[in-house]
């Protein structure tokens, strides 16, 4: 359980925080939020 927990929690927080903060790199989270938001 902590295993699975562990991993769905770094995804979360790694996009989370891409998101929230922009990133050195503007193409790269803008594809990223763009993708999602299309999605």
């Amino acid at each position: 359980m902590s295993k699975h927990n562990n991993k769905d929690k770094r995804p979360t927080e790694a996009s989370a925080g891409s998101r929230s903060t922009p990133p050195k790199t503007g193409e790269n989270t803008g594809h990223n939020l763009r993708k999602e938001d299309r999605s």
